[in-house]
Parts: structure tokens; C-alpha cells; sequence
């Protein structure tokens, strides 16, 4: 009976060669190159104006004036007090960063995945993908955590747009001002701040693979796709949605203290920082891992790890169904 099931899942997604013949004109391992780079981009592109406002919600320098805030209303005051444009605050380096990582990712775990396989660890089963999942989210933190943590701070930086028709009063800050600043406060170990939050945060990719392949396969394989009359495209669609929500509310801490180490050494370093136009004063240390766990627990309670979390699903839901659905069309083409 199983192996009836397999089949007729089969030949209703056949792994066949695809109209364009991609897989031949590229080869097999360089589709998820391809695939999982523009997938990046398309995602990167459409996603950017809540990137911003989750940031700002989770920061330590405009998190507390903001707390009490809604996106709209956050969305408004940016727009109002930093013009239009600072809703895509980031996305030079939001895609210089997803595109080779997006595509670093879908590559390492596409070969982690064959190689797991080869040497007898399993066939596409959840040992297979754990394997693969971690070392693809190793690879691809490590090697993209500058980007990340200069668009971090750029998006952090506010542009004082409030007398438009001065224009030597309207002041704005770009990637390589922020690039500099960062190497002037703490050299080339600025650019990998916050990288063992990230390291934790290779657990999010790992489940999120895992439930993806499993729920994906299973959906198959039970003949589901005929019975709720699901397509391709709509199992792929619904198997990311559900992994990528639950990877996130299980995961989400990391974000908010990563968010708070690659900020933080700015903020010390600044001779007042201000948000609204309001002083806000700095409690905590958050130049480890460990103390900025501790500085958010103990100042903000257990909400402050879960600040900006529906922002965050908000963005990071669409945005990882976007690549995903992306990367699975392309790799069909």
C-alpha cells in the first residue's frame, strides 16, 4: 500500500527535466546556486519596509519610545520624519546579503543533502536533512555576517529630513559611512558582532528544513495532494508557512540579542543617543552572547525576547514563502 502511495506520488511530481533544461545547461549542482540567489532577491526586494520597522522595534536605542507603537503608526513616523525612502533603509546591503547567502544556503544544503546520502547516513530522511540543514546554516552565517551586521546598524541610523527645503540641513547616511564607523569602533571583529547569536540561531534553519521536507514529503505520499486538490506550488506554499512559523516563535529570542550585539558598541560609543528626540538611557551590558540574554531578561522581562516578534512574522513568513516558492519554480524550469 506504501509503496503504491510513493508512486502515484511520483508520477505526479516526476523529477523530470524541466522545459528550459536547466539542470542540463547548468548542472544539477548549480541550479540551487541559481535558484536560491534570485529567490533571494525577490524576497530581499518585496520584504525590506517591514525589515526596517522590525529592527527599530527590536533596538536598543528606539525600542522603548517605540514599544507602544503599531507598524502603521511606526511606518507613518519614518515616512513623516525620515522620508519615504527610509522604508528601504538597508536593501544595498539586504541584497548583497540574501542573494549569495539565499544562494550560498540552497547550495551547501542541496550537496550536504547528496553527500549525507551517499555515505549511507540516510535516504531524504530527517537525519539527512538535520545534517545538511546545519551545515548549510554554519557556512552561509559565518561567511555573510558583515553584511548583515553593517545592515543592521545602517537601518538603525536615522536620516534628519525635517526641513526638506534646506538641503544642507538634511543629512544621510550610507553603507560605507556605516562601514567605516563600525571598523573605527572595533576593527574587523565589528563585522562579525552578534555571530554567536547567529550560531543559535542555525537551530531556526534546522527545524525549519526539517519540518519543510517532512511535511512536504508526507503530503505526497498520502495521496493528500489529490484528496484537498493541492498543486505543486500550493504544497510548497503550505509546508513553508507552517515550518517557518513555528522555526520562528521557537527561535525568535536570538533575533532581539543579536540585534542588541551588533548595535551595541555604536550606541556605547555615541556621546548621547537619542530616539524621538528623547534621551534614552542604556541599562545592561550586551557585548556577549550570555549578558545580553541576561540585560533583556532582567530590564525587560521575558516580552523584551519577544520584541518585534509579530513585525518579524510579518516579514520573515512572506519573505522565506517567496524564496522557497522561487527556488522550487526555478529549479523546475
Amino acid at each position: 500500500m506504501q509503496q503504491k502511495s510513493t508512486s502515484s506520488a511520483t508520477s505526479t511530481y516526476p523529477e523530470v527535466e524541466g522545459r528550459f533544461g536547466l539542470k542540463t545547461y547548468l548542472g544539477e549542482k548549480y541550479v540551487s546556486l541559481i535558484a536560491g540567489g534570485i529567490g533571494g532577491m525577490v524576497g530581499g526586494i518585496v520584504t525590506c519596509p517591514i525589515e526596517v520597522i522590525k529592527v527599530r522595534r527590536q533596538s536598543l536605542a528606539f525600542g522603548h519610545s517605540l514599544k507602544n507603537m503599531s507598524s502603521y503608526q511606526i511606518c507613518k513616523n519614518l515616512i513623516r520624519n525620515e522620508g519615504a525612502l527610509s522604508l528601504l533603509k538597508g536593501l544595498t546591503p539586504t541584497l548583497v546579503g540574501a542573494v549569495p547567502s539565499r544562494a550560498i544556503s540552497f547550495f551547501v544544503y542541496e550537496n550536504s543533502k547528496r553527500k549525507a546520502q551517499s555515505s549511507g547516513i540516510g535516504n531524504d530522511n530527517y537525519l539527512t536533512h538535520m545534517t545538511a540543514a546545519s551545515v548549510s546554516a554554519f557556512v552561509t552565517t559565518t561567511v555573510t555576517s558583515p553584511i548583515w551586521v553593517i545592515k543592521t546598524r545602517f537601518q538603525l541610523m536615522q536620516d534628519d529630513v525635517s526641513n526638506i527645503k534646506d538641503k544642507n540641513i538634511r543629512k544621510q547616511n550610507s553603507w560605507r559611512q556605516v562601514t567605516r564607523k563600525i571598523y573605527q569602533e572595533s576593527g574587523f571583529r565589528g563585522f562579525w558582532k552578534g555571530l554567536s547569536a547567529s550560531y543559535l540561531g542555525v537551530n531556526e534553519t534546522v527545524i525549519q528544513f526539517l519540518l519543510y521536507e517532512n511535511i512536504k514529503k508526507r503530503l505526497r505520499n498520502n495521496d493528500l495532494h489529490q484528496v484537498m486538490g493541492l498543486g505543486y506550488a500550493t504544497e510548497s506554499l503550505f509546508s513553508i508557512l507552517f515550518s517557518k512559523t513555528v522555526a520562528c516563535l521557537i527561535m525568535y529570542p536570538h533575533e532581539v540579542v543579536r540585534t542588541r550585539m551588533r548595535e551595541y558598541e555604536g550606541v556605547l560609543s555615541a556621546s548621547k543617543v537619542e530616539a524621538s528626540n528623547k534621551k534614552v538611557k542604556i541599562q545592561g551590558d550586551y557585548s556577549t552572547l550570555i549578558k545580553s540574554f541576561s540585560g533583556i531578561y532582567r530590564y525587560e522581562g521575558v516580552k523584551g525576547l519577544y520584541r518585534g516578534l509579530w513585525t518579524h512574522l510579518l516579514r520573515a513568513v512572506p519573505n522565506t514563502s517567496i524564496i522557497f516558492l522561487t527556488y522550487e519554480t526555478f529549479k523546475r524550469l
